[in-house]
C-alpha cells in the first residue's frame, strides 16, 4: 500500500484501470488505460517484467477479440510498447516474433499521428536497439 508521499506501483495502477464483468471479460476505459499505462508502465525506469508480459498478453488477446472494448490500435500500442519497454529498460525480449515482424510493428507505431513524443521516443529507441544487435537477429 503506497504512503501519502509515494507513487503507486505500476501493478497497483493496472488493477485500478482494469475491471472485469460478470462473465470475466476485461472492461476498461481506453483513454484512461492509454494515458496511465503509457506513463506509468511503459516509461517506468524499471518496470516489473511480469507486469509487462501480462499487459502484452492482455493486449494481444484483446486485439484478437472482435468484441473487445479496446480499440485495435490501443492494443497494438500496448503490445509493442511492453515489448519495447522490456527490451530497453530490462534488456529482455518478451516476444517470439521474428525480428522483421517486430521491426514492422515498431515502425507501425511510429506512423501513428496521435502518438505522444515520449512514447514515440520509446519505439524509436527500441528500433535503434534492434539495429545495434543486427548480428543476433532471429528469423
Amino acid at each position: 500500500m503506497p504512503t501519502a508521499n509515494s507513487q503507486p506501483s505500476p501493478s497497483d495502477l493496472l488493477t485500478q484501470l482494469i475491471a472485469f464483468d460478470a462473465d470475466g471479460r476485461a472492461i476498461c476505459p481506453a483513454d484512461a488505460l492509454r494515458q496511465h499505462l503509457r506513463h506509468d508502465l511503459l516509461h517506468h525506469p524499471n518496470p516489473p517484467i511480469d507486469l509487462l508480459r501480462r499487459t502484452k498478453d492482455f493486449a494481444k488477446l484483446n486485439y484478437a477479440d472482435p468484441h473487445s472494448p479496446l480499440a485495435p490500435e490501443i492494443c497494438l500500442l500496448l503490445y509493442y510498447g511492453c515489448i519495447a519497454a522490456a527490451l530497453l529498460r530490462l534488456n529482455q525480449l518478451i516476444t517470439h516474433l521474428p525480428d522483421d515482424d517486430l521491426r514492422n510493428g515498431l515502425n507501425w507505431t511510429l506512423r501513428q499521428p496521435w502518438l505522444d513524443q515520449e512514447t514515440r521516443t520509446l519505439f524509436h529507441d527500441a528500433l535503434a536497439h534492434l539495429r545495434s544487435r543486427r548480428h543476433l537477429w532471429r528469423r
